[in-house]
């Protein structure tokens, strides 16, 4: 295919290749069309591209030395018996030639030379406006120009010929500008240059088969108006990938077909982008209602963007902590979505990531096997469970987990051959690996990234190789508990294909997604399983358990009174939630396990008799320490599933967790210092029986329940003139007294020395180990003691009789006072 500078097009009969035949054309000149973006390299906001733009041109012509402009491709109109050519990619390039040439011509032509080179210009005609197009002619009028005394658009705004009107119109406002940075540019060449403006070449296309239609230009011109980022990014690949100082430009220019065309492979990928690859993403744009959303441009650079995010992740050989701090990794993965929109400015963020062959013969197939297989791809990428699901992957927003799947994806389109059954397989491993509830970081996403890049090279025959030894060695490599799940489906599946439609079937859950291996302990065969997943699915929905099951948390409280192991419940937690279920279905073993028991009943009717069962059921709970501490756990483990209306409090509270604390178990509110419960000692009975008894009121009651939280509980009580107080510590003691900060005693007041403690805050108080109650007898029996001790006036030396005594004393003192 042949090259050819601005002066061959405006002078020259060309040799094009026009549907599939060699043409000989003549063009009478170059007619930017009217529905064409007006001129945008000399706006002012596009300076560090037009300087860029500009230095590799100034290059070129000052060491004498050919640059390639990529290619120039459009339509050839016939107008009033003349021949014209009208560009529908490279205006902007086209357009700054036209500049380049008439500006280095006025600094170096003699005024003959000059008069033909503006009657050749003039051949360069705008019909965006009327105003552009006058001011090309009126710019090929003008005689020779000293710019030693003025810049260029100083020079022209002061001619006699120059109207308000030019300054309204964008395009020539922008060509001023760029005279003036090729002036500048200008200053800087060591010697004329004129001579090597034809050394500045590109190629001529014809678009085969399409007529000027208004669809046509506005599909051609869905990058909007203003030279946009990533027209920017293409021509800086496109010269990248053909400049003399890249190492691999041969490769870039071997001559390959294009839509049975020859050409240099370079320019193959910049006819993609402009052809097959915009007319992708236009059926996404196309029917917008507004103009800005119309654009096609956004797509393509997510595309890239997101490509080399991951890219970046699988490459980069730093830490996942300082990866996610450095430059690149911001920029590319907060720059790629609608609402935090990234700029480009240069190549230099790319190049590393992007700049070679191989990088970008990827890319080709990939976009090349989405053009081809859209429709298909799109009926098989949702999750089994979310059928409906329909995401693209270059929506203007992305999650942590669609970034994973759109490696996924990458790495299957990335080889030559779409196949549609290795890709169903492919996606659905894929969907049940990365659907992983632990990916709640980007930490996390960059490891489960590593997992699918290792495992996409086997993309095409996911199941064969999930079975094999390198998959062994992959699990080890990798701690994600979905791909191991993974490994003994697969394993099912290709010893019998029967088992993909069960599995499938079962992950379609809305709750599992794609996790279903609880139900594959104990091996079962296909008909076991299928029951199990049909209880499983009389168990749970989405939200969690279902129905009956979810009626005062009957499901919740028939697995917690299940668990063997006091270690099992400490790391349990008992949120009743379909998050919660999810995750304890897909990490917890024991709960994995219980649950599968009662997914194995024969029928409903078993499976809700074995779970009402459970819940009245006695504690078997073991623990490591001695058998005197079996009576104290199992009373720990019956208050949280026998008593309905603690475990309702425990569920609204989020109290569901277990913990230790200064030789207790308390459940705990989850990540919360407070609605701590005390649960293994008798004191939530005493305390219930002795605000009954003494008539005590307390604030720390769990709604309205016989529990009570707090790490110290205090019950109090208006007697004799005093607030009484009975507070049970956290560690084994009830007291009962006159604490300081509630109760006002004058100087000089006898009290009891048995009862008084002169530290701790308190006046007086007596002082009983609850710690020894181990049933509620014992806590009757001690409620009788500590009434007739403390609590009664009757008693000699009791409590009560005490405060009686300094209440009446300290009545005669007032009187006596007074």
């Amino acid at each position: 295919m042949n090259k050819y500078n601005l002066h061959d097009v405006l002078t020259k009969e060309l040799e094009i290749i026009s549907h599939e035949e060699k043409q000989h054309i003549k063009f009478d000149g170059i007619r930017i069309p009217m529905i064409q973006r007006d001129y945008a390299q000399g706006r002012k906001d596009e300076k560090e591209v037009r300087g860029h733009f500009l230095t590799e041109i100034f290059s070129a012509l000052n060491n004498g030395t050919p640059m390639e402009l990529d290619f120039v491709y459009g339509a050839v109109k016939t107008q009033d018996k003349s021949t014209y050519f009208v560009p529908l990619d490279g205006q902007q390039r086209l357009t700054t030639l036209f500049l380049l040439y008439w500006y280095i011509g006025q600094r170096e032509l003699d005024p003959a030379a000059m008069s033909q080179r503006q009657d050749e210009l003039a051949r360069f005609s705008y019909d965006t406006r009327p105003s552009a197009r006058d001011f090309c002619l009126a710019l090929c009028k003008l005689d020779k120009c000293n710019f030693k005394l003025q810049p260029p658009a100083a020079l022209i705004r002061d001619t006699s010929w120059f109207y308000t009107a030019f300054d309204l119109d964008p395009t020539v406002k922008a060509m001023l500008v760029m005279l003036d940075a090729i002036h500048e540019q200008y200053k800087q060449c060591p010697a004329p240059v004129d001579a090597n403006l034809s050394l500045l070449q590109f190629y001529i296309l014809p678009l085969n088969g399409f007529g000027l239609s208004d669809e046509l230009y506005i599909k051609m011109n869905a990058r909007g108006k203003p030279l946009t980022d990533f027209e920017n990014f293409k021509a800086d690949l496109i010269n990248w990938m053909t400049d003399k100082h890249n190492p691999e430009a041969d490769l870039f220019m071997q001559a390959v077909k294009y839509n049975e065309r020859e050409m240099p492979y370079a320019m193959a990928i910049s006819l993609k982008l402009d052809n097959d690859w915009t007319n992708f993403f236009w059926q996404f744009t196309k029917n917008e209602e507004e103009e800005k959303d119309k654009l096609v441009d956004p797509l393509f650079l997510r595309f890239i963007n997101r490509y080399l995010l991951n890219e970046l992740i699988l490459t980069s050989p730093l830490t996942q902590d300082a990866l996610e701090k450095s430059d690149p990794f911001s920029y590319f993965y907060h720059g790629d979505q609608k609402s935090h929109p990234v700029k480009y400015t240069n190549f230099r963020a790319y190049a590393n990531l992007l700049g070679n062959y191989k990088t970008i013969q990827k890319i080709e197939r990939i976009l090349d096997n989405m053009c081809r297989h859209y429709a298909e791809i799109c009926s098989l990428l949702a999750p089994s469970w979310k059928p409906s699901e329909r995401w693209h992957f270059f929506a203007d927003e992305i999650s942590q987990t669609q970034r994973i799947l759109f490696l996924g994806l990458c790495g299957f389109l990335q080889h030559a051959h779409f196949e549609a059954t290795a890709f169903k397989q492919w996606i659905r491993v894929v969907w049940n690996i990365i659907i992983n509830p632990d990916i709640r970081s980007i930490r996390a996403m960059m490891s489960a990234m590593k997992l699918i890049a290792d495992l996409t090279d086997h993309s095409g025959d996911i199941y064969l190789f999930l079975t094999g030894e390198s998959a062994v060695l992959l699990e080890e490599k990798h701690s994600f508990t979905e791909f191991k799940e993974e490994r003994i489906k697969a394993g099912l599946i290709t010893t019998d294909g029967n088992w993909e439609a069960a599995l499938i079937n079962a992950e379609a859950h809305p709750l599992f997604q794609g996790s279903v291996g609880f139900m594959l302990t104990g091996h079962p065969a296909i008909p076991e399983f299928e029951k199990r997943y049909e209880m499983a699915n009389q168990l749970f929905m989405e939200s969690g358990a279902k129905g009956i099951y979810a009626k005062e948390h009957l499901l919740m409280r028939a697995m917690i009174s299940k668990v063997k192991m006091m270690s099992q419940l400490e790391e349990l937690k008992m949120e009743d939630s379909g998050s919660n279920w999810a995750l304890l279905l897909r990490r917890n073993s024991s709960a994995r396990k219980i649950i599968c028991a009662f997914c194995s009943s024969h029928n409903e009717t078993e499976l809700l008799s074995a779970i009402q069962a459970a819940i009245v059921a006695g504690s078997a709970l073991m623990w490591h320490n001695e058998v005197a501490d079996a009576t104290k756990i199992r009373h720990v483990h019956e208050q949280l599933y026998q008593i309905a209306d603690f475990h309702q409090w425990m569920q609204d509270r989020n109290a569901v967790g277990l913990v230790r604390r200064d030789e207790h178990f308390y459940i705990k509110k989850y990540r919360a210092w407070y609605d701590m419960v005390m649960l293994d000692t008798y004191r939530n009975e005493l305390i219930d029986l002795m605000i009954k008894r003494f008539d005590l009121h307390t604030g720390n009651r769990c709604a309205n329940t016989n529990f009570f939280w707090g790490y110290s509980v205090s019950l109090n009580k208006q007697l004799f003139g005093f607030q009484v107080t009975f507070e049970f510590n956290q560690y084994r003691f009830l007291k009962i007294g006159l604490k300081k900060e509630q109760n006002y005693l004058p100087e000089g007041l006898e009290l009891p020395e048995s009862m008084a403690l002169k530290d701790h805050g308190w006046h007086i108080c007596q002082v009983y180990d609850y710690l020894p109650v181990h049933s509620v007898p014992d806590a009757v029996a001690l409620t009788d003691r500590i009434a007739a001790e403390t609590c009664d006036e009757k008693t000699p030396g009791s409590l009560y009789q005490v405060l009686a005594g300094l209440s009446e004393t300290m009545n005669n003192k007032e009187l006596t006072n007074g």
